[in-house]
């Protein structure tokens, strides 16, 4: 059975979900595009869990390269849904100073392809196989 989420749309043409991630809500911007979830270390800072290194390094468009941290949260909920949590990179981003910190990352193909997503833009909801 999946479940299922409402997708918002930004007044920019994507679309965000509300997440929970370790008790500390926001909204991430789905993203076919990002191999990866992150969220911005602002927004991670409230987890209560400890990163660790990821062994990935990320060039900016400067040229500068950066090693970057992750977690594997202890819960992550979408819509309010439980679901299987990502591993989640984090990456200081631009959005989340531009939203106030209320969109703090992306959701990204890790959680979308794992989860059988199905992003449906007629009805505004994204499907995914929930925590079982």
């Amino acid at each position: 059975q999946m479940a299922e989420a409402p997708l918002l749309s930004t007044s920019s043409g994507g679309c965000v979900v509300d997440v929970t991630i370790n008790n500390s809500h926001s909204k991430l911007l789905v993203d076919t595009g990002a191999g990866l979830t992150e969220v911005d270390p602002r927004y991670a800072a409230q987890f209560n869990q400890a990163s660790s290194k990821a062994h990935i390094m990320v060039t900016d468009v400067a040229g500068v390269e950066t090693e970057q941290n992750r977690v594997t949260p202890r819960s992550f909920t979408v819509g309010g849904t439980p679901a299987v949590p990502p591993v989640v990179m984090i990456n200081e981003n631009s959005f989340y100073t531009a939203s106030h910190g209320a969109l703090a990352g992306l959701l990204g193909l890790d959680f979308l392809g794992h989860n059988f997503s199905i992003l449906d833009f007629g009805r505004n909801k994204l499907y995914f196989v929930p925590l079982k």
